[in-house]
């Protein structure tokens, strides 16, 4: 047994115990310390030489850590900061300190959405809220991580590494119910990340600012990620085109051959044609009044694109008929074209993607701005149990649905977050792009510098772009 200098103690080299000046190995069996005292192979004064030293490891071990390299508070860089119902602009902000579970991630790529214009862009009417909030949106972003609190796990300095857009703790009851996409993480009340050159503190929408050069949140919304595909392209994976996916994955896994419709092809209806066609879907009908949308989606699989401007009231009966199958015969596996009752003809699966109308589009105009004629359409059009997601967002008013045929005519219905079990699909969704299987490239429209964030905000409000994008050099 190795022998240490007189009066140290030092480590044992299996971490059960420390060497005392005798050379003993102290060790947290009882029985084997008081035969070691007994014989004097360890003096009481070595055990208490040895006991202040311990004594002084606890102590420093209970002292605050130090911060974390490259987090210095005060450090300078430009954000886009919204006010309720004003708008935003691109400020130069100031780093605060890092708390023991934040990552600090500098952004190569950050996707700008439409919800991000609910605050990020005037609108008419709008006004500010109790308690408002300087705020820099965003859904997540692509680049390195620059620091790490104490206590993160996930991510190291030097990391390429994605924030999501939704968390993904992997331990809250919503987490471990196969929920992630409404991980309780959603729900913590986030402390300022930076301040306005006057000190006023700046938060970031939903945990996490995706449209400034730092990005602060806790490590539940992200993880590092293994690959060589170009940040614009993970960024898409990672959000928007990336929840149409979940929705064709997850909440209601589409089935070979299936009867598919999407209904609004923007971003996330696009993810939704993509995923449709992955699965394997026999038909994928894509309702969009925009035309280049239309094209597309044509492009990614969709086998029928329709204008819902053109058709009129005629799209429920259109679409019913183009679902209706091969044969009516029942009992060689058809549908009866003439049961009524049973509302046999219609999709397999519908994916509401369109959404209300937060600002005038400079291309062609949803039929109904409100998004709830949508909503019924894609109950009206999906066959008597069939599946039914509803992911489009800002929709304004009620809507009803028949009772009868609600109880007992009904569609599974699935309300639809993002769809992801982002730690698991992300890596997966990644995979998909780097094979070919799912373009992102392609909805990778329109590309603008931090310092030009409202012109990106602009572009996605009018609908004049699929995915717009912050990229920062």
């Amino acid at each position: 047994m190795t022998r240490a200098a007189a009066g140290q103690a030092e480590r044992s080299p299996s971490g059960g115990g420390f060497r005392g000046n005798t050379g003993l190995m102290l060790t947290n069996d009882p029985e084997a310390f008081d035969e070691a005292l007994d014989n004097g192979v360890v003096s009481r004064r070595g055990v208490l030489a040895a006991g202040a030293v311990l004594s002084g490891l606890a102590s420093t071990a209970s002292a605050a850590p130090a911060a974390p390299k490259g987090a210095s508070a005060g450090r300078p860089f430009k954000g886009y900061v919204t006010y309720p119902g004003k708008g935003g602009e691109t400020h130069d902000l100031r780093l605060l300190p890092l708390g023991p579970r934040d990552v600090l991630i500098r952004s190569e790529v950050s996707v700008t959405t439409y919800t991000m214009t609910y605050n990020g862009l005037p609108r008419p009417g709008a006004a500010a809220g109790p308690n408002p909030r300087y705020v820099v949106p965003g859904q997540g972003c692509v680049g390195v991580v620059e620091a790490v609190g104490p206590t993160v796990k996930r991510m190291r300095v030097g990391d390429r590494a994605v924030f999501c857009g939704n968390p993904q703790c992997g331990q809250c009851y919503q987490c471990l119910s196969g929920r992630a996409e409404w991980c309780q993480v959603l729900s913590e009340e986030v402390r300022p990340f930076a301040a306005m050159a006057d000190g006023t503190p700046v938060y970031a929408a939903g945990g996490v600012g995706g449209l400034s050069e730092l990005v602060v949140a806790t490590e539940e919304w992200g993880f590092p990620i293994w690959t060589d595909l170009p940040s614009i392209e993970v960024a898409m994976a990672n959000s928007t085109g990336a929840y149409g996916l979940g929705t064709a994955f997850n909440q209601a896994p589409i089935t070979p051959g299936a009867d598919v419709v999407v209904i609004g092809c923007g971003p996330c209806g696009l993810g939704a044609v993509q995923g449709a066609r992955i699965r394997g879907a026999g038909q994928i009908i894509a309702v969009e009044p925009i035309a280049y949308r239309r094209e597309t989606a044509l492009k990614f699989g969709a086998t029928t694109a329709i204008d819902p401007n053109a058709v009129g009231d005629d799209l429920v009966p259109m679409v019913r008929e183009m679902c209706k199958g091969p044969t009516d015969r029942i009992f060689s596996g058809g549908r009866s074209w003439t049961n009524v009752y049973n509302v046999p003809k219609g999709a397999d699966f519908t994916v509401e993607a369109a959404g209300g109308q937060l600002h005038p589009p400079k291309v062609e105009r949803q039929p109904d701005p409100t998004g709830i004629l949508p909503l019924r359409q894609a109950w009206e059009l999906t066959r008597a149990g069939g599946h039914l997601s509803y992911m489009g967002y800002f929709q304004k008013g009620d809507i009803a649905f028949p009772p009868m045929e609600l109880s007992n005519r009904g569609r599974t219905i699935h309300s639809v977050q993002t769809g992801l079990q982002v730690m698991r699909d992300v890596p997966r969704i990644i995979k998909l792009v780097e094979r070919g299987h799912f373009d992102a490239r392609s909805m990778c429209t329109t590309t603008f510098p931090v310092e030009r964030a409202r012109e990106s905000l602009q572009a996605v409000a009018d609908r004049t772009t699929i995915g717009s994008f912050l990229v920062f050099t």
